[in-house]
């Protein structure tokens, strides 16, 4: 069952970031999230999320504060930031990666490989007879989605709501140094649940579309949950290496979307994501 996560790990200083990329083993997954104000291509990006999975300790990443340094440090075995986030055999889970990664490409030239958004994985398991139309939000999906006990659900709905409100105060709320608990305990609302989410809804794939996995691998018997990763990774980063290159941007879908809850349209004009079926 979900616990509240503590205080994440400030990572401010070369030496913090070296002992954070130290900690990431080759069997480890990353929960992610990134802010910034106006999100993209043309804003800021001030925070790095990162939930090292199983380790539930989670650490911010004051892009800010290190700059370029923030993706060029190496630890001894000079594995640094970049190498980490573009490395394909490093899973890295995200909700609603599509803002994320254009700010990473433009402000940092980095590109993400290994990629689960976890949005798209809700969609893709939605149960037979729900509307398959429209993308729902990580509240809602945390909400009705996650079987939390009432304090704890409640607790973090209301940290949302006190979010909000410095976010309508201020909107360069994540620029500013030291940094307010409220927003400290915000970014780490945004990856604690996304473990068991990702689970929910890998349980909930369709036995023909695990079928359908099953007929695509290369390799040996897997259990029910690499299966489904497998299908959903493969397709993912194809959908993102064509839809985040360079050359293929495009202002409108960034500039217009509306992250909670609303229809998830991309078009370069219109480019809308489909799931594979």
């Amino acid at each position: 069952m979900p616990t509240p996560a503590s205080l994440p790990t400030i990572v401010s200083s070369a030496k913090r970031l070296q002992i954070f990329l130290s900690s990431i083993t080759p069997r480890s997954t990353l929960y992610l999230d990134i802010e910034g104000k106006d999100l993209g291509r043309r804003g800021t990006l001030n925070i790095i999320t990162a939930l090292i999975h199983p380790r539930k300790q989670a650490s911010l990443i004051d892009v800010q504060k290190l700059g370029k340094a923030a993706f060029t440090t190496a630890n001894g075995a000079g594995a640094t930031l970049k190498s980490i986030l573009e490395d394909q055999s490093v899973p890295k889970y995200f909700w609603d990666v599509r803002t994320d990664a254009v700010a990473l490409w433009a402000h940092h030239q980095v590109r993400l490989a290994g990629v689960m958004d976890v949005q798209l994985l809700e969609k893709a398991a939605r149960r037979r007879g729900g509307s398959n139309t429209d993308f729902i939000g990580l509240r809602n999906a945390v909400k009705n989605d996650l079987d939390l006990p009432r304090a704890l659900l409640g607790s973090w709905l209301q940290n949302k709501q006190h979010a909000a409100a410095l976010f309508r105060a201020r909107q360069d709320i994540f620029s500013l140094r030291p940094l307010r608990k409220k927003v400290k305990r915000y970014c780490v609302d945004d990856v604690e649940h996304l473990p068991a989410l990702a689970e929910r809804y890998v349980d909930r794939l369709d036995a023909q579309g695990l079928e359908r996995v099953r007929k695509r691998e290369r390799s040996g018997s897997r259990g029910k949950k690499n299966t489904a990763i497998i299908l959903l990774e493969e397709w993912l980063a194809s959908l993102l290496r064509w839809l985040y290159h360079p050359s293929r941007y495009c202002e409108a879908p960034y500039n217009t979307h509306k992250p909670q809850g609303q229809r998830k349209t991309l078009t370069v004009t219109s480019i809308c994501l489909h799931l594979p079926g």
